[in-house]
C-alpha cells in the first residue's frame, strides 16, 4: 500500500491532477470554473505537481487580487497553459512561434521581415522539395528595443517550421567570448561556438566588442567568422546584435559582412505609448494594478524621457528598472501604513521614485 501512494505521488494520474487543481482551489475558499477542456490540458501536462502548484497559486493569488470568487479563465493566461504545459502537436508549434512574436509590442516592420522568411521557405519548398534554407540576420537598435528576445523567438519559429536541422539549437554568446588572448587563441574559440551551434542559431549579441581597436585579435575574429558563415550558410543561422554605430563601423571593417547577410533588422527605439503598454504587461505579470491617477505620472515621465533621449536609451530596460524602483517604495508604503493591498500601485508610490530619478539627474548621479 505505501509503495503504491509513494508511486501516485511521483507519477500521478489524470484524475488525481484534476481532484488537486479542484482541492487546491477549495483550500482557499475558492471555486473552480474553467472548462473540462482547460482542466484536462493542464492535467495531461507532463509536469511535476510542484509546477503543477505553482501555476494554480498564482491563479488563486491573481482571484483574491481581482476580489472574485472563483478562479476562472481570466486568472490563467490560456496560451501558457497550453503551451508551457502540453507537449504541443506540430502543428500548434507552428502557431507558438509567431504568436510569441505577434504578442511583442511595436516592431511591426521585424515582424513583418520574419514573416517574409517564412514565406519565402514555403515556396522554396513546393519549387525544390526542401525547406531549409537557412539565412544570416543583422540587428540594429539602443538597448532594450527587444533584440535578444526576438533572436529566441526566431530560434523556436525556425525549428518549428523545420527550417533548423535539429530540433531546438540556441547558442547565445557575446563578442568578447569570440576574442582569444593571443593571436591564434581566437581561431578556437570561434570554431568551438561554431561547432556547438550548427544545426541552429548562433547569436552574437554586443558586437562593439568585435570592433574596439581592431587588433590583430579582432581581425582574426572577423575573418573567421565570416569564414564560418560562408562554410555553414545552409545549416546554421548567425544573429548579429548591436547599437547602430556599432553595426556600422563593422560593416565598413570588413564589407564582405555585408554579402553574408540576408536580412538586416532595424529596432526603433519606443514611443510613449509603447512604453506604456510594456510597463502596463510588466504590472500585468507581477499580478500589480495601478491606483486611479498613475497614469497620468507614468506617461509625463515617459514623455519627459523620450523628449531627452540620451545616446542609446533604454527603451523596455527603462520601463524594467522604474517598475522594479514602485515596487520598491510600494512595499516600503506598505510596511509603514500596515496596509494589506499588496497588490495596488498607488500615485505617491510612482511620484517618490520620479522626484528621485529627477533629483539624481540634477546632480549627474
Amino acid at each position: 500500500m505505501e509503495n503504491k501512494e509513494k508511486q501516485s505521488i511521483i507519477e500521478p494520474t489524470q484524475e488525481e491532477k484534476i481532484q488537486h487543481i479542484k482541492n487546491v482551489a477549495k483550500q482557499n475558499g475558492l471555486k473552480i470554473n474553467l472548462e473540462d477542456w482547460m482542466i484536462e490540458s493542464i492535467a495531461n501536462a507532463e509536469n511535476s505537481m510542484i509546477e503543477l502548484d505553482k501555476t494554480l497559486i498564482k491563479a488563486c493569488i491573481k482571484a483574491k487580487n481581482q476580489k472574485l470568487k472563483e478562479i476562472n479563465t481570466d486568472c490563467f493566461d490560456i496560451d501558457d497553459i497550453l503551451f508551457k504545459w502540453e507537449n504541443p502537436q506540430t502543428d500548434k508549434k507552428i502557431q507558438y512561434g509567431l504568436r510569441e512574436l505577434n504578442s511583442l509590442i511595436g516592431l511591426n516592420d521585424v515582424k513583418e521581415q520574419i514573416k517574409k522568411i517564412l514565406t519565402y521557405n514555403e515556396v522554396d519548398l513546393e519549387r525544390y522539395g526542401t525547406g531549409r534554407i537557412m539565412t544570416h540576420i543583422c540587428m540594429s537598435g539602443n538597448p532594450g528595443t527587444g533584440k535578444s528576445t526576438v533572436a529566441e523567438i526566431i530560434g523556436d519559429i525556425f525549428a518549428e517550421n523545420e527550417l533548423l536541422s535539429t530540433k531546438r539549437i540556441f547558442v547565445k554568446v557575446r563578442g568578447e567570448d569570440l576574442i582569444g588572448k593571443y593571436i591564434g587563441h581566437t581561431l578556437a574559440k570561434i570554431k568551438n561556438v561554431i561547432q556547438k551551434a550548427v544545426g541552429g542559431i548562433l547569436f552574437i549579441d554586443g558586437i562593439h566588442s568585435l570592433i574596439r581597436g581592431v587588433d590583430g585579435n579582432e581581425y582574426e575574429c572577423i575573418a573567421t567568422l565570416i569564414e564560418e558563415m560562408e562554410d555553414y550558410k545552409e545549416d546554421m543561422c548567425v544573429i548579429l546584435a548591436g547599437y547602430p554605430k556599432d553595426i556600422e563601423k563593422l560593416i565598413n571593417i570588413n564589407p564582405s559582412f555585408k554579402s553574408r547577410i540576408q536580412f538586416f533588422l532595424d529596432f526603433p527605439d519606443y514611443n510613449v505609448e509603447e512604453l506604456y503598454e510594456i510597463f502596463l504587461k510588466q504590472l500585468k505579470e507581477d499580478f500589480l494594478k495601478l491606483e486611479k491617477g498613475c497614469k497620468e505620472i507614468v506617461i509625463e515621465y515617459f514623455e519627459n524621457e523620450v523628449k531627452l533621449k540620451k545616446e542609446n536609451f533604454e527603451n523596455a530596460h527603462l520601463v524594467t528598472k522604474l517598475l522594479e524602483k514602485i515596487k520598491f517604495e510600494q512595499a516600503m508604503r506598505i510596511k509603514e501604513t500596515g496596509s494589506d493591498d499588496l497588490y495596488t500601485i498607488m500615485p505617491q508610490d510612482i511620484k517618490n521614485v520620479v522626484n528621485k530619478i529627477i533629483i539624481c539627474d540634477v546632480k549627474g548621479v
